[in-house]
This record gives C-alpha cells, structure tokens and sequence, in this order.
C-alpha cells in the first residue's frame, strides 16, 4: 500500500508541475506546430490581401489628392502669372500721328481738274483719314 501512496504523490506532483496554459505545449492553443487548420490559413492570407488593397487603395488615393493639389497650385501659380503679366505690360502705344509724305502738305482742300492739268496737282487720303496735297 505504501508503494501505491507513494505512486500516487508523485503522480500529483508531475501533473502539478505542468502548465497547461502555455501555448507551445504540443496539443494545445493556437501554436501548436502538431495541428494545422486550413480556415486560419486562409483567413490569414484573405486578412493580408486584404490589408495589402486596402493600403495600396489608401495610397493610390494619396497620390492622386496630391497631384491634384499641386495642378490646382499650379493653375493658380499661373493665373497670378498672367495677371501680373497683363497689369505690368506695357500700355498700348499711341497710334503716331500721320504726317503726310515727303512733298506733300496737309490740306482738306482737293485738287481741282485745272490745278490737275496745270501743275500737276496730286491729292491722297492716309488711312487714318488725313488728306495730303502736292500742288
């Protein structure tokens, strides 16, 4: 009977020692190298392609919110550009005053058939509406 006793202290003492909560004791908990469940295998690479779309959508989004920002700097970059353009050219020049060619004067007056005939008489209009006369 002794022999028994002492069987069964020892017994305990083994199963006392044990710890049944640590993950990597084969037959237990998610970690054990000895169960293999395909559900958590898939599940894991869903999980991962998942995230894996999910962040290159996040950035695609990204990208394309900063192209946009820097074309719309740019436009404005470049409407202030013509702004400043336009308000700093120089003014329109005033159309020259027409003087009438060499040999010819300023005259309202044309020329008459006999002046015509006589000496040679020469009127014209400049298309700025002066008239010129060679008498």
């Amino acid at each position: 009977m002794n022999k028994v006793l002492l069987l069964m202290i020892s017994l305990l003492l083994v199963a006392g020692c044990t710890n049944t909560n640590y993950p990597y004791t084969p037959g237990t908990g998610y970690n054990d190298p000895y169960r293999y469940d395909d559900s958590y295998h898939y599940r894991d690479r869903d999980h991962y392609h998942d995230s894996y779309e999910r962040r290159r959508a996040r950035e695609e989004r990204r990208r394309l919110e900063s192209e946009r920002q820097r074309l719309e700097a740019e436009r404005r970059r470049l409407e202030e550009a013509r702004r400043k353009k336009k308000k700093h050219s120089k003014p329109h020049k005033k159309p020259k005053k027409e003087t009438c060619p060499p040999g010819f004067h300023p005259s309202e007056r044309k020329c008459t058939k006999q002046e015509r005939k006589k000496w040679g008489c020469k009127d014209i209009r400049l298309p700025g509406g002066l008239a010129c006369v060679n008498r």
